[in-house]
């Protein structure tokens, strides 16, 4: 067996061993737990995004939006921030493989789902090294001027298959 087998190997038998997953893994198939999956992730997404409005909306009273942010300033918060990342990578990378699946014809899940579960383990790892160092500064213009570029470029390649193809 080569390396890659041996991960997904392991990452079957690790998800096996969860009553719930193993069972629909096996009597509906992994598609059918990775669209529920794609689901739920969605869920928590939006339960934060919630959250989120919420802390924010406290800005009008600085000393409160202050004793928040206070409150929310320690490990366990940052640990729940870090962990955040898991469904959002996961909704995010298998987003794009549905992406990929439905408007460009590609149809390996195998390798489409070994890749999005690669990148996004090493995004996981790269975040929480740079929160334990609490190096996070880029300039704002620099980070909006390449989202704004890359966010053009994508969605007009896009726009331009998905024309193509009428879906």
């Amino acid at each position: 067996m080569n390396m890659r087998t041996d991960v997904e190997a392991s990452i079957l038998g690790y998800l096996n061993r969860i009553p719930f997953i193993s069972f629909y893994a096996n009597t509906r198939g992994w598609k059918f737990v990775l669209s529920w999956s794609h689901r739920i992730a969605g869920l928590v997404l939006v339960l934060y995004l919630l959250f989120h409005i919420y802390t924010l909306s406290l800005l009008s009273s600085p000393s409160l939006f202050t004793a928040k942010m206070a409150f929310y300033d320690n490990f366990f918060f940052k640990f729940l921030e870090w962990l955040l990342t898991v469904p959002l990578i996961f909704h995010a990378l298998n987003g794009a493989r549905l992406i990929l699946y439905e408007s460009f014809g590609q149809r390996n899940n195998q390798r489409m789902i070994r890749w999005s579960f690669s990148l996004g383990l090493i995004y996981v790892v790269l975040l929480g090294f740079f929160m334990v160092l609490e190096n996070q500064n880029a300039p704002i213009l620099f980070f909006w001027l390449n989202t704004f570029i890359i966010s053009i470029v994508f969605c007009y390649y896009l726009y331009q298959k998905i024309w193509k193809t009428q879906n």
